[in-house]
């Protein structure tokens, strides 16, 4: 499992290799660019990566869109800044300025943990590998 593959990265912006499904150790999550099988219901029905527009044009992020950023993306924006502090239309602007690969690299910083050095998810407060606090 190679958490820093750039393949991770939803078209919205999301690394899926620091999801919490995506770190389960039983049936994990394959990403959002992954076939279904083992994806929660709701990334599967997802707004974002099943747009028509990103089929219509065959493009990978949402930022190559004529509407970016869109209304969904607005939406799971602020959820996501509010809940997890992460922007993902900060994250796509990256991206399109730097380059996937600079992005996985800073990521690869940001989601390591520093009590134990493994990877931590992104939705938790507390790594689960050693369950110290994270800030």
């Amino acid at each position: 499992m190679n958490n820093w593959d750039e393949k991770l990265i939803a078209p919205c912006g999301i690394n899926c290799g620091v999801c919490y499904v995506y770190l389960r150790s039983s049936k994990p999550c394959p990403g959002c660019n992954g076939l279904n099988e083992n994806k929660p219901k709701h990334c599967v029905t997802c707004g974002i990566s099943n747009c028509e527009k990103l089929v219509e044009t065959g493009t990978r992020f949402c930022y190559n869109c004529e509407k970016f950023p869109c209304i969904r993306l607005r939406r799971m924006d602020v959820r996501y800044s509010q809940n997890y502090h992460i922007s993902l239309i900060e994250n796509l602007r990256n991206i399109q300025v730097n380059g996937s690969k600079i992005f996985m690299k800073a990521e690869s910083i940001k989601w390591t943990c520093p009590h134990c050095n493994k990877i931590r998810s992104m939705h938790k407060t507390v790594c689960t590998t050693c369950n110290k606090k994270l800030v």
